[in-house]
């Protein structure tokens, strides 16, 4: 599906379910629509999508015993690995991102435990320059961190990192995740929620 600039521009989160680069340049052979509604019951799959505009930036700060710190990509595939048990990626994956024209390094952001100098959180995002938009691929903490308020310091310093240069940052992901993503990007200011049906996925 080809979108234009404009008219993704006027509604991102109704224009498509992915970001507008990924939309013209992704083949999806998959039915998609807007819905009301999550059904129960139903063999399709249900995807958020949701958009912030870069206002009213939390400024939240990390814990004493944990530092933001540059990650290599082998450390950000391991660390994507280990935090869940039905996705598997590798090198071969994570290089299609760094090697694509969306691709900004200020982007990959890891969180390291001052500790045991062990990477327990990461954020990947892209940001498309022609029509400045942020997009959040991946973002994931490590199973014995989680609940601490990492993820959200992570999303609010990716935001931080792209205010001055982003005009908004779309993210999408599955409603039925058992980790809430949905909840935490509306808590982190992230708007405009729209549901998307995939029809026999």
């Amino acid at each position: 599906m080809i979108i234009s600039m404009e008219e993704y521009l006027k509604n991102p989160t109704s224009a498509s379910s992915l970001s507008f680069y990924k939309t013209n340049n992704i083949n999806i052979n998959k039915k998609i629509e807007i819905v009301d509604k999550v059904e129960d019951n139903t063999l399709n799959r249900y995807y958020f999508k949701l958009v912030h505009y870069l206002n009213n930036i939390k400024d939240i700060k990390l814990d004493d015993n944990y530092t933001f710190t540059n990650a290599s990509i082998e450390e950000f595939n391991d660390h994507i690995n280990s935090c869940y048990d039905d996705i598997n990626i590798n090198i071969e994956d994570l290089m299609k991102y760094k090697n694509s024209i969306v691709y900004d390094k200020d982007l990959w952001i890891a969180i390291k435990d001052k500790r045991n100098n062990k990477i327990i959180g990461t954020i990947i995002a892209s940001f498309d320059k022609d029509i400045k938009e942020g997009y959040i691929e991946w973002l994931q903490i490590s199973k014995e961190y989680r609940n601490k308020g990492l993820a959200f310091v992570l999303v609010n310093e990716l935001l931080k990192r792209l205010k001055g240069k982003a005009q908004f940052v779309t993210v999408s992901g599955d409603v039925n995740n058992p980790y809430h993503p949905l909840s935490l990007y509306q808590r982190c200011g992230f708007t405009d929620i729209r549901i998307f049906k995939i029809i026999g996925d």
